[in-house]
């Protein structure tokens, strides 16, 4: 075959197998000489790049790839499987268990290593068309997996990335984990150690559209890659956005208006404007200030109406995190002032930046938060836009000093917004208001995932506006 730029790039990050699955001689490509063997007779069709690929009609089409070292858990320690599948149903006609398809993994009766399910819209668990995967002791009996669980639609086409890591330990995941990506995302991660799964080499297949024959899956797979370690979230990003390039949104970040930072007590502070802010723009305001039961309050010298969005304290009631938005009704010119009313309370700080292109009504779509102590804010927490065309826009609130190390989370993709706060004193006294957002083109799932340094208690929000 001819190489496309996603076929490049899988070669590059080295994977142990590689099945494109372009035609029915399911070569491997990875140069490894793991060669499939195609059963039964499949139609073709076309991934997002227009790439060819297998179309199993869900009866008995399937790809088998003989017992290899490097295809076992245990070889390394890791693995990570990585696909495209386009389910054609969303009620399979070949289930097994409680209502679902294997339909990749390796793996029989007593034989057990690890796979991947996708269940149907109806089956006995209640779990409507969740996708996900498992690793077994190879004696079988329940296994630990991660999944998702959305509106799945026939005929899209989704990117599918197992991990399964026993080498890479820590307090919470004391003998391994899995984790699974979607789309470019990481969607979940569970303990090896919940059910006691230490993974074994077993001696059986591996194979695409089942796993040993039980079910079969109805519908499209392809660019099937396994490797004997653990892609980095940037990798799988990159894989996914290099077949479906990302669509940017229309709403567009104008200026910074002004900002504003005190450690004196009180129960004002004001931000004078720069520039104009101009009618029909939207202003946002990130606050954040030390611990108070009640949520600040915000007016400007020209009367437009600031909507408090989200509003919360940390875990231990020591700092407090606020956003609001503005539809700007009247112009502000440079001079004028907003005004943020707070307890009287002593370190605070607020943000103000304008972006045009929202709607100006009923435009505030989905908001998530929550709060800690670490380095990674942000890595249980998403949301799911609505709409097509919306502003994601990321907040964290630090407790600590404005000079801490604050990395944006570029995996996200997001750009910085500016960051204030306060430094005399301890660093427990000290606040940091820190933001950034990202335009988007499509209806997706997306999280806010910056780092800290040092570790820091915090408070992070997520909230997504809809743009024209």
């Amino acid at each position: 075959m001819s190489n496309s730029a996603y076929d490049d790039l899988i070669i590059g990050d080295a994977p142990v197998l590689y099945l494109p699955l372009e035609d029915t001689d399911a070569c491997d490509h990875s140069g490894n000489g793991l060669d499939g063997t195609l059963s039964g007779t499949t139609a073709a069709t076309t991934l997002p790049n227009g790439d060819a690929v297998l179309d199993f009609n869900g009866t008995d089409n399937y790809v088998s790839v003989a017992d290899a070292d490097a295809l076992s858990i245990s070889t390394t320690g890791k693995l990570t499987l990585e696909a495209w599948i386009r389910p054609d149903t969303l009620q399979f006609g070949s289930e097994e268990g409680s209502g679902y398809v294997h339909w990749m993994g390796k793996g029989s009766t007593d034989n057990q290593e690890y796979v991947a399910r996708m269940y149907s819209l109806t089956n006995t668990e209640s779990r409507p068309n969740r996708i996900s995967g498992y690793a077994f002791n190879l004696t079988g009996g329940l296994g630990v997996g991660s999944y998702f669980q959305d509106t799945v639609t026939a005929g899209n086409w989704i990117h599918y990335v197992l991990v399964i890591n026993t080498v890479d330990v820590d307090g919470t995941y004391t003998t391994g984990y899995t984790k699974i990506y979607k789309n470019g995302s990481q969607r979940d991660k569970d303990s090896l150690a919940s059910l006691s799964i230490t993974p074994a080499n077993g001696t059986t297949p591996f194979r695409v559209g089942t796993r040993d024959l039980s079910s079969f899956f109805e519908g499209a797979i392809g660019k099937v890659a396994v490797y004997d370690g653990e892609l980095t979230p940037y990798q799988v990003l990159e894989h996914y956005q290099t077949m479906v390039p990302p669509v940017a949104g229309t709403a567009t970040f104008v200026q910074s208006v002004g900002k504003a930072s005190t450690k004196t007590a009180g129960t004002t502070m004001s931000v004078t404007v720069s520039n104009t802010v101009t009618v029909g723009n939207t202003l946002i305001v990130r606050v954040v200030a030390d611990y108070s039961a009640g949520a600040p309050t915000i007016a400007d010298s020209k009367g437009n109406v600031y909507t408090r969005d989200r509003t919360a304290p940390n875990s231990g009631n020591t700092i407090r995190a606020s956003i609001f938005s503005s539809p700007i009704t009247t112009a502000l010119v440079a001079g004028d002032t907003i005004t943020i009313t707070t307890a009287n309370v002593a370190a605070r700080t607020a943000v103000v930046d304008e972006f045009s292109g929202l709607l100006t009504a009923a435009f505030l779509d989905k908001q998530n938060g929550a709060s800690g102590s670490s380095t990674t804010p942000g890595t249980t927490i998403s949301i799911t836009t609505t709409q097509a065309n919306e502003l994601v826009l990321g907040f964290t609130a630090v407790e600590g000093p404005v000079d801490d190390t604050y990395t944006e989370d570029d995996l996200g993709q997001f750009s910085s917004l500016p960051r204030e706060g306060t430094t005399s004193d301890a660093d427990g006294t000290n606040i940091t208001n820190n933001g950034g957002y990202k335009s988007v083109g499509e209806i997706g799932t997306y999280q806010y995932r910056p780092t800290l340094d040092p570790s820091r208690n915090w408070i992070l929000f997520i909230l997504s506006y809809k743009a024209l």
